[in-house]
C-alpha cells in the first residue's frame, strides 16, 4: 500500500568512551619493586653518607706533632690551601681537605693570614680556624719615645705590616679622623704598651 510507512532502519549505537588501558599485572609489580628498591637504597645511603662525613671531618694526620706556621694568601681556595697543608705535613692529602671543605655545615671563605697548625688537628678544626680567621697573634712592645718611623720598622721586621701602606695610613686624614685624632699624622700619639697584632 501507498499509505504504509516502512520501518526506519535501526541506527548503530553510539561508541562507548575509550578506557585507558591498564598495565598488565607483571608491569605493575615491577613498578612496586622498583619503588621498594629505591626506598631501601635511600635508607642505606643516608647513614653511609653521614658516617663518611663524620669520618672525613674528624680525620687527623697524627696524634701529636710539631707546630707549623703557614701564611695563607688572599684568595686561596680549598685546593690550594689543602696543597699547602699537605706539603707542610699538617694534613694527609690535599684532596681530602678540599672534600672536607664541602662537607661542613656552614662553609665559609677561607681567610688569609698567618696560622699555627699541628698534625693533631682534625680537618673540622682546621676549617673552623680558617673560616673564622683565628690568625696567629704576635705580642709587640713599643718602647716609650719611639718615633713613627721606628714603630713602622719594628712592626715591619715582624712581618706584621707593609711599610708603604703603614706610612700612607699614618698620613691619611680620613683614617686619622676615624681614630679621633687631630693633626696631619700619627707622630706623637704612640704609647709604651704591648700590642697584640694578628699575623698576616
Amino acid at each position: 500500500m501507498s499509505g504504509e510507512q516502512k520501518p526506519d532502519s535501526a541506527s548503530p549505537p553510539p561508541p562507548e568512551p575509550s578506557q585507558p588501558a591498564s598495565p598488565p599485572p607483571g608491569r605493575r609489580l615491577d613498578a612496586k619493586r622498583l619503588a621498594l628498591v629505591l626506598v631501601l637504597a635511600l635508607a642505606l645511603l643516608a647513614p653511609a653518607y653521614f658516617l663518611a662525613k663524620h669520618l672525613i671531618l674528624e680525620h687527623r694526620l697524627a696524634e701529636s706533632g710539631p707546630e707549623v706556621v703557614l701564611e695563607i694568601p688572599r684568595g686561596a681556595g680549598a685546593v690550594q690551601v689543602g696543597e699547602m697543608l699537605a706539603k707542610a705535613g699538617v694534613v694527609e692529602h690535599a684532596w681530602l681537605f678540599a672534600l672536607a671543605s664541602r662537607l661542613v655545615e656552614q662553609p665559609g671563605r677561607l681567610k688569609a693570614g698567618e696560622y699555627a697548625f699541628t698534625p693533631s688537628m682534625r680537618l673540622r678544626e682546621i676549617l673552623e680556624m680558617l673560616s673564622q680567621g683565628r690568625v696567629l697573634q704576635h705580642l709587640v712592645l713599643i718602647p716609650e719615645g719611639f718615633t713613627l718611623a721606628q714603630i713602622v720598622e719594628r712592626l715591619a721586621e715582624e712581618r706584621l705590616i707593609d711599610r708603604q701602606e703603614a706610612y700612607a695610613l699614618a698620613q691619611d686624614p680620613s683614617f686619622l679622623a676615624s681614630l679621633g685624632l687631630p693633626g696631619q699624622g700619627l707622630e706623637g700619639f704612640s704609647f709604651p704598651i704591648p700590642i697584640n697584632c694578628p699575623g698576616g
